[in-house]
């Protein structure tokens, strides 16, 4: 019942800029076999890479 209800919640949007584990249940590492698959896997992880990217400033500036 639980697992319905996540897989049904993951259908409602591409939650494209959330949580690394929403990231991996979305298909972050699946293999594209559409165009528009391919599309939105490389959309996923660019964005999942600016968003490391984002982090690894805000911890080299607290650092300083």
């Amino acid at each position: 019942m639980i697992v319905k209800n996540i897989i049904a919640m993951l259908q409602l949007d591409d939650f494209y800029n959330e949580s690394y584990n929403i990231q991996i249940a979305k298909g972050l590492y699946s293999n594209p076999t559409s165009y528009k698959e391919i599309w939105k896997a490389e959309k996923r992880r660019r964005i999942l890479k600016d968003k490391v990217r984002k982090l690894e400033k805000k911890i080299s500036d607290v650092n300083k």
